[in-house]
């Protein structure tokens, strides 16, 4: 093929270039870039070039992402056929788990059966309910009593009760506290006495919002002048973290804290009743 200036090409050099002139449309007028002036045979060449790449870049990235969506597919087998296998292969394991270790508030009903509600998977991702014998104890947040002896501790805001014995751990049980405006006090005291079926009667007048009809009581531990006990509550619903506030019940009822005692069921108290001396200290912390 010869290369000529525009109109001097030869007719032998042009002829195949007019059959593709009508398909390619170009232009009679040749384009010049910087004064450097390209032939019509060129410019096929450059334009036949392009396309010939552009194929070539389209087909490489059709093929990249096949072999892409083939790795993808591989992947999703492999883990199919893994999960499988672990699914075939999973056991329960029989064990009843506390449904949640956060601090929450006791009914009477779970105190009095000495369990924790819990969980138990009796298959992948199927779970059924569960009890575990004994409660879940927190640690008391203020640390244990460094006195020894008999040491009651008792935290407003955990809402629990812990019995030690020369610094060791005896006895826990959640607890219901005074209710807002009649705060349970903090500080140390002593037991200094006990009484055992008594009634309690409101010093407070009817008119008072804090009155309280009479209240037999089966053990009650006095630790502060003023009326202040630790004593059983059968009438209350709830204890633990938050009893001291109002609260709605299971049963749709709704209850506060105590008027400053500290309140337990009937059985925690007659545990301590039993147990400790006049004198023993009773702390109680918020």
């Amino acid at each position: 093929m010869t290369f000529t200036s525009y109109g001097s090409l030869s007719a032998t050099s042009t002829t195949s270039i007019n059959d593709w002139r009508s398909f390619l449309d170009m232009p009679r007028t040749t384009p010049r870039w910087r004064g450097i002036t390209l032939p019509l045979e060129l410019r096929l060449i450059l334009m036949t070039t392009a396309v010939v790449l552009t194929l070539v870049a389209a087909g490489a990235q059709i093929v990249s992402v096949v072999e892409a969506n083939a790795a993808h597919v591989g992947q999703q087998r492999h883990s199919l056929a893994s999960s499988s296998t672990v699914a075939d292969s999973w056991q329960p394991d029989g064990i009843c788990y506390a449904a949640s270790t956060l601090p929450a508030m006791i009914s009477a009903s779970t105190l009095a059966g000495a369990h924790t509600p819990g969980i138990r998977e009796v298959q992948p991702g199927t779970f059924r309910t569960c009890q575990i014998n004994g409660l879940l104890v927190p640690e008391p947040a203020a640390g244990v009593p460094s006195l020894g002896g008999q040491v009651i501790l008792v935290s407003v805001s955990q809402g629990w009760l812990w019995a030690y014995q020369d610094g060791a751990l005896v006895f826990a049980n959640p607890v219901a506290t005074g209710m807002p405006y009649l705060r349970t006090p903090r500080g140390t005291f002593n037991i200094g006495f006990k009484e055992s079926n008594v009634t309690f009667y409101s010093p407070w007048p009817r008119s008072s919002p804090f009155y309280y009809s009479p209240e037999h009581i089966t053990y009650a531990l006095h630790f502060r002048y003023g009326g202040f006990y630790i004593h059983d509550a059968p009438w209350r619903q709830m204890f633990g973290p938050g009893a001291q506030d109002p609260h709605t019940t299971p049963s749709g009822a709704v209850e506060s804290g105590s008027h400053g005692c500290v309140d337990m069921t009937t059985s925690a108290v007659a545990w301590l009743y039993n147990w400790v001396h006049l004198g023993a200290t009773v702390q109680i912390v918020a």
